[in-house]
């Protein structure tokens, strides 16, 4: 580590900033025509000289940062020309100043003001270089030690000793540039400060924010300072010094400063001013900065269509959501702001919505009332479902710009893990790649809970049609975590992503979930997409494989007749039923396995909606997954073919699809089958055509995946499920029957059923 400097050491250091500083700022108001001010920062310059020696050095200095601005001679020369009718020793450098702005002009060189500025800030940036000495490594994370905690600021508090040592304002402004780069600060869309791009604190590793963070606490606590500080911020040397100031009482968080600050953010004359003031009342330990916060966020969502009013907004929750997570806030009066900020976003756009959610549960979410946090999990989820946020700061993973999300849900935790399961139902029969992020979310939460959820959201990712005509919706990129490149997110890899979590995160049940997906696949039953999730599937399956042999019960849901009435109503839609309330209840009927909620399902087959028709069938999946006791299948299979005549159109056409994907075909839930269709449906063609259905997929699935007949057609090639298992030759002898008496009972329509070779 570095030495320590002195007090004397830092007060020449300082000389050089300073110095380097009134060059810059000569330089700046000479561009921006303020050529009274250029005037008065270039006396100040050559009024610090201490003999003639460094007069004639300021002067040159100085002559060699206005001979740079090519295009604002004639401003520089007027400014030279003002000074040399001034008294002291800014009248007698004059003369040099000319000679040197001269030579340097005929010198020629860089013709724009940005090509030179950088290297006006060499001094600065070395100061504050040489502090990250005294702060602890890159890579060291963890709570820093109380020594160095006290290096560091003895370090600080000798660069302010520096600068107030001979009580000029000049000296001091420097000493808090120096000390404000190392203020918390988040990354800013905006200008770097000093030239130096953001601060230096972004640059620091973890243990070194919180030595910066913790000491300049503990410098806002001496009180002469912070009296130097506002006896400075109050003074006219301070005009203009707004970020300055903001930054060192924002990083010092104490409330003495809150009547300053207060003062100007009414003041600030523009939104970039604002931001400004806006970081630090956030950061500050004053429970009164959230009302004056609370008041202009109300006044910026009303004005969203402004122009800035968005980002305005942002800002406003991000230092909201600051005062709601300072320590020793009371936890009733944390809820309070937090329940105005969100009665507040809920008027404005779901960027907004979302950024209260992200910022307000961060931390200590066990003080939060509940129904906050199932606000917080109800608008994350939602988010993940609607079109694409563009989220400032999203760091590149697989779950592409849902990766904020993902990251709020597993704060909210098993904390809101209720939440989070219940709002997630609401969507589980949209297929979306917000499967596969909120899957990521459950897997990092760890809870057996999820195993339902998960098992929905796959049983609509099954049954998903890819060449459907909503599929572009879906034509989104994720990260490849092989290749680190952006690609189509496809079902195989949504499937693999959904079934993993289940094993990872569901426990037992989890993993009797997914053998009961493997024993399905190989009965025909349902078509896996691809290698990738068969041979998830066929591993789990050599894993667990004495588990698969036992049968897993149902979990149904109880519902009294109320509820029950209130759920079939819901599922039914209406004018003044949402879409989201109508799919939640749909798929909460998919649960109860009750013979009226089949039959609702069913008639749902044939809306015009296409999520509302495909939610129906994902739910109705769940009679039959786990397999039904023999009583309760036939009673399944009742309500679905106890009303013949309605049977007809797209419900038809739907229900036979279903039927072929879903239905067991194994005995002895085919003769269950079988028999309801004799004493049911007397038309012959539609008897005809539902035994078809049952004999579909009977078949071993072909590698290919796309034979006619057998449940695959439109399969991608390459798509394969694990081995189905073996037919008997007497079980194809008795498909054929079946088929051919089936075939002459109705008529003789269609093709005639092929004997077995």
């Amino acid at each position: 580590m570095a030495e320590h400097r002195t007090a004397e050491e830092w007060l020449e250091i300082l000389r050089g900033v300073t110095r380097e500083r009134l060059a810059r700022e000569c330089r700046e108001r000479i561009v921006t025509q303020d050529l009274k001010t250029a005037a008065q920062r270039a006396a100040a310059l050559l009024q610090r000289a201490r003999g003639e020696r460094e007069l004639e050095d300021h002067a040159r200095f100085l002559g060699r940062a206005l001979g740079e601005l090519h295009r604002d001679v004639d401003r520089s020369r007027k400014v030279i020309a003002a000074l040399g009718r001034a008294g002291g020793q800014a009248g007698q450098g004059a003369a040099a100043l000319a000679a040197s702005f001269e030579e340097f002009v005929a010198q020629g060189g860089p013709r724009q003001f940005e090509a030179t500025s950088q290297a006006w800030y060499q001094q600065l940036t070395e100061a504050v270089l040489s502090l990250r000495d005294c702060l602890p490594g890159p890579n060291e994370a963890g709570e820093p030690t109380e020594e160095q905690i006290a290096r560091f600021r003895d370090e600080l508090l000798r660069i302010l000793k520096a600068g107030a040592h001979q009580r000029d304002p000049d000296d001091f402004i420097d000493a808090l540039s120096i000390v404000v780069e190392y203020c918390p600060k988040d990354p800013s869309p905006f200008e770097g400060h000093a030239g130096l791009g953001d601060r230096m604190f972004l640059q620091l590793g973890p243990r070194a924010k919180l030595t910066a963070v913790r000491t300049m606490v503990q410098l806002g606590e001496l009180d002469n300072l912070r009296g130097a500080i506002l006896k400075f911020a109050d003074s006219a040397d301070a005009a203009g010094r707004a970020k300055l100031l903001t930054g060192i009482m924002g990083g010092m968080r104490h409330a003495d400063f809150f009547p300053w600050l207060k003062r100007g953010f009414e003041k600030a004359s523009s939104d970039l001013e604002e931001s400004w003031f806006i970081d630090a009342l956030g950061r500050i330990n004053e429970p009164r900065a959230a009302e004056i916060l609370l008041e202009r966020l109300e006044k910026v969502v009303k004005r969203l269509g402004e122009k800035g009013a968005a980002r305005r907004a942002e800002l406003l929750i991000t230092a909201l959501g600051r005062v709601a997570r300072l320590r020793g806030i009371d936890p009733d009066r944390r809820n309070q702001v937090i329940q105005k900020v969100l009665a507040t976003v809920e008027r404005g756009d779901r960027a907004l919505v979302f950024k209260a959610t992200a910022e307000m549960f961060s931390v200590r979410l066990q003080e939060l009332d509940p129904q906050l946090l199932r606000w917080a999990a109800q608008h994350a989820v939602d988010a993940m479902w609607g079109p694409p946020l563009d989220v400032q700061g999203t760091r590149i993973s697989v779950n592409g710009w849902r990766e904020p999300m993902v990251e709020t849900l597993r704060r909210l935790g098993r904390n809101a893990l209720d939440e989070i399961l219940e709002a997630g139902r609401k969507h589980a029969a949209h297929y979306s790649a917000a499967m596969a992020a909120l899957a990521n979310a459950l897997q990092t939460i760890g809870d057996e809970r999820s195993v339902p959820l998960l098992e929905a959201m796959i049983r609509t990712a099954l049954f998903h049609d890819e060449a459907g005509p909503r599929s572009q919706v879906l034509e989104e990129k994720v990260l490849d975590a092989a290749s680190g490149e952006l690609v189509e997110l496809n079902r195989d890899d949504l499937i693999h992503t959904l079934i993993y979590t289940l094993l990872e995160s569901g426990g037992e049940a989890g993993i009797q979930a997914a053998l009961d997906l493997a024993d399905q696949m190989q009965a025909g039953q349902i078509r896996i997409p691809g290698q990738q999730t068969a041979a998830l599937l066929m591993d789990t399956k050599m894993k667990h494989g004495g588990l698969g042999r036992v049968s897993r019960r149902a979990e149904v849901l109880e519902l009294d007749e109320k509820e029950l009435k209130h759920a079939l109503s819901e599922a039914k839609g209406g004018m003044l039923v949402k879409k989201p309330t109508q799919i939640q209840a749909l798929a909460t009927l998919g649960r109860t396995r009750r013979p009226e909620a089949a039959e609702v399902l069913l008639e749902l087959f044939g809306d015009k909606d296409p999520v509302i028709a495909n939610a129906a069938q994902t739910a109705l999946a769940q009679f039959f997954q786990p397999l039904p006791e023999e009583a309760e299948f036939t009673r399944t299979i009742e309500a679905l073919l106890g009303q013949p005549r309605q049977l007809k159109g797209a419900r038809l056409e739907r229900l036979l699809d279903f039927i072929r994907r879903t239905l067991p075909k194994r005995p002895p839930y085919n003769r269950l089958y079988e028999r309801q269709i004799e004493i049911l449906i007397e038309d012959a063609e539609l008897a005809h055509r539902l035994r078809g259905a049952a004999l579909a997929t009977d078949l071993p699935a072909s590698p290919a995946g796309g034979e006619e007949g057998d449940g695959g057609a439109g399969e991608k090639p390459g798509a394969s499920a694990l081995p189905a298992a073996p037919i008997s030759e007497l079980d194809k002898k008795r498909a054929y029957l079946q088929a051919r008496k089936a075939w002459i009972a109705g008529g003789k329509k269609g093709d005639e059923p092929l004997p077995p070779e």
